[in-house]
């Protein structure tokens, strides 16, 4: 599908448009962040250490740190989210 002239758009219409677009990119954005913190909690899982997953994946242990504790965080909503509703 071909994008839209956002510039030839009535403002509200642009608008519009563009905030779906932010939308489903920031969707996307926040599943591939989920997926890659599971990819990298079973780097953990199996004993390597942040720092050494970090220098593989060029980044540093922060990052590695903070994306596996997001996905260890949704992991534990899941789990709860099935036990309240069984």
């Amino acid at each position: 599908m071909k994008e839209p002239d956002y510039d030839a758009l009535p403002v509200k219409e642009a608008d519009r448009l563009i905030q779906e677009k932010i939308a489903h990119h920031r969707d996307q954005m926040q599943y591939w962040g989920l997926r890659r913190g599971q990819r990298l909690q079973r780097e953990l899982d199996a004993g390597r250490k942040p720092a050494q997953i970090a220098v593989d994946i060029d980044t540093s242990a922060q990052v590695v740190y903070d994306l596996t504790r997001k996905a260890r965080k949704a992991a534990a909503e899941q789990a709860e989210q099935v036990t309240d509703n069984p």
